[in-house]
Order: C-alpha cells, then sequence, then structure tokens
C-alpha cells in the first residue's frame, strides 16, 4: 500500500509514498461498514494529519509503523 502504482502507470525514481492511494484508502475506511469497527485508527490518521499538518499517506504510515 506505501508505493502503490496502478496498472499501466510508470514507476517514479523518487516516488516514496503513494499519496492518492493511502488518502483513497483512509477515506475508505471512514466509509465502509467493514472498517468502523475500527475507528481508532482512523481516528488517529486523521488527528495526526491536523495537529502536524501533514498528508493523509504520512499519517497513515507514522500510525501502522508506531501502533502496529
Amino acid at each position: 500500500m506505501i508505493n502503490y502504482v496502478a496498472n499501466g502507470e510508470p514507476q517514479n525514481e523518487s516516488f516514496i509514498i503513494a499519496d492518492e492511494f493511502l488518502s483513497w484508502a483512509v477515506d475508505y475506511h471512514k466509509k465502509s461498514s467493514d472498517f468502523k469497527r475500527r475507528p481508532i485508527t482512523t481516528f488517529l490518521i486523521d488527528f495526526i494529519t491536523d495537529l502536524f499538518l501533514v498528508k493523509t499517506s504520512i499519517a497513515f504510515v507514522c500510525v501502522n509503523f508506531f501502533c502496529f
């Protein structure tokens, strides 16, 4: 998930974190009933994004690295 590239898209050498895909994944977790049972992870991602003014993808990686 971190360095996801869709089929047919070129892989950028400086490409580190897939911001668009991870932002989509966090939004999907907010809306899908399967993931609504795990609200703490999504809350922490939103909280870190707002508190430190970082991209959703950076907050996603930090939450998953430090919490899991």
